[in-house]
């Protein structure tokens, strides 16, 4: 167990001097194609008893395949582009007492996309994101949360090609841009029968417009505003114990749209849509201070606007690291 924890830590530690690094380098990269890293399936915070205050320290890993050219809700094959990004995610949990927690969240980026005529590859710092989460029971075993937080725009949005033409805006490690998020979800633990956990959420990303993209100077460019977000999804959890781990397996459904993006204040064509997508994974907690978990996410039905190349697969891994738990009563909800 000791040795488990001390890998996680390193890990945790490895990464967080990487970001330092990477931010002091002013090191500039690209973004996953929704405006900056996927963060709002990573808001959820978790709870605590009456016993006091704990620090969670997380690092998330996911791999994005972005190979699915879709028309509208009709798939096409034989698409000469292909693309991949990567994301980690440094998150850091402060949950002060029952009611209120907070967190921060700061992603990098790596991501590849070759056409026939070109191939991009780069990494950097996205944007910060700082949340704060209000919980109230319901009952016994249900509670509220409550969420809503900002992103700040610490992240490079001056990207260029080797040509030294600027990136379009979804290869930009940052938005430019404050950008707002709110979050309502439904936790309810021994759901129908005992061990049992259902979290159902909705959250809103509410993005605003970057009146200069493409001028350092903030004096021209172009106006550009990435496509407000809304996700609805419900997930189960069941805990069992094995070899004195406790294990969490999860599924669930996720429902998200997009709006068009805007441009010069017009809706940017093929942009914006409906997807559904089916999250997958399993949690392992070999003690009361440390987590594992794996996941894969895959679209099972999209509608978009226009014509498109979208996520076919995603895989992820985390790890969570809990400063101090002792023997307070954190409930296990899993990871939403």
């Amino acid at each position: 167990m000791l040795f488990a924890r001390w890998i996680a830590m390193r890990l945790i530690v490895y990464f967080s001097f990487y970001l330092i690094v990477l931010r002091c380098g002013n090191v500039q990269g690209q973004t996953c194609c929704s405006g900056g890293a996927p963060l709002m399936t990573s808001f959820d915070i978790g709870t605590n008893g009456p016993d006091g205050s704990y620090l969670a320290i997380g690092l998330d890993y996911e791999y994005n395949s972005v190979n699915k050219l879709v028309d509208n809700n009709r798939r096409l094959e034989n698409d000469p582009r292909h693309r991949s990004g990567q994301n980690l995610l440094l998150k850091i949990d402060y949950i002060h007492d029952a009611h209120w927690a907070f967190s921060g969240l700061l992603p990098m980026v790596i991501q590849q996309r070759t056409t026939f005529s070109e191939s991009e590859r780069a990494s950097g710092i996205g944007d910060l994101t700082l949340l704060g989460q209000y919980s109230k029971p319901l009952g016994s075993d249900m509670s509220l949360r409550l969420s809503l937080g900002a992103k700040l725009p610490v992240g490079n949005r001056f990207r260029r090609d080797d040509r030294g033409i600027f990136l379009s805006p979804d290869m930009q490690p940052g938005t430019g841009t404050f950008d707002f998020v709110g979050r309502a979800a439904v936790l309810r633990q021994h759901f129908i029968i005992p061990n049992l956990t259902n979290l159902t959420a909705v959250s809103y990303r509410y993005n605003t417009t970057n009146p200069h993209f493409g001028d350092p100077q903030r004096q021209g460019g172009r106006r550009f505003k990435f496509g407000n977000e809304a996700i609805l999804s419900t997930s189960f959890n069941y805990l069992f114990v094995l070899n004195a781990w406790f294990v969490l397996p999860d599924a669930g459904v996720r429902f998200r749209y997009a709006s068009p993006n805007e441009e010069e204040g017009s809706r940017a064509p093929n942009s914006g849509g409906y997807w559904m997508l089916i999250p997958v994974g399993v949690q392992f907690q070999p003690n009361e201070g440390l987590m594992f978990r794996a996941s894969v996410e895959f679209p099972v039905w999209e509608d978009l606007a226009g014509l498109q190349i979208t996520t076919d697969l995603k895989v992820g891994v985390q790890i969570r690291y809990f400063l101090e738990p002792g023997t307070r009563d954190r409930d296990r909800s899993g990871i939403d």
